[in-house]
């Protein structure tokens, strides 16, 4: 099994949150709009796009998506701040929603928290292996702390900017 790395493990992760995301924004989409108005023309689509941002996660979800096309340094830099942003941000509205609102906690959110929560954690595994960033990125074993940590700091950082971003009633430059 030459043909097999485990960065394809990476890649195929990558694309199941693309496609997965991306069809219940679609699903998502008509049950919205019909919400506001019964009416499908352009001006009230675009109106309920930019009301309820579906698809605007998708933007941060491509990043990862065009780093699994081209094969370099950045390409591996970027997936594994995506998959820093990802494990953060799962992890602050879990904690956000558990803290200040009610709920009961039920052992199917617990659970799937959890099962979303090992998929990051898996890939950045994955993609410190010396196999994987000696060998398929050519990333020196020196430097692989400074880029970890940039990308660790990238990824947070950009997680505490969207949750400010969704969870401040007092923000709406956006």
């Amino acid at each position: 099994m030459k043909w097999f790395k485990p960065v394809y493990i990476v890649y195929v992760i990558i694309l199941l949150i693309f496609i997965v995301y991306s069809i219940s924004a679609i699903i998502q989409f008509p049950e919205l709009h019909s919400r506001n108005e019964n009416e499908y023309n352009m001006t009230s689509i675009l109106r309920t796009l930019s009301y309820y941002s579906l698809f605007k996660p998708l933007l941060y979800l491509l990043i990862p998506v065009f780093a699994v096309l081209y094969k370099s340094k950045l390409s591996w830099f970027l997936l594994l701040s995506s998959f820093y942003l990802l494990k953060c941000n799962i992890f602050a509205v879990s904690l956000f929603d558990m803290t200040y609102e009610v709920m009961t906690f039920d052992v199917v959110y617990i659970l799937t928290i959890i099962a979303v929560l090992i998929l990051p954690i898996i890939s950045i595994y994955i993609l410190n292996r010396q196999n994987t960033y000696k060998n398929f990125y050519g990333i020196e074993k020196k430097s692989l702390l400074i880029f970890n940590l940039v990308a660790f700091i990238l990824g947070c950082g950009t997680s505490i900017l969207l949750l400010i971003k969704r969870y401040n009633l007092y923000y709406n430059t956006f």
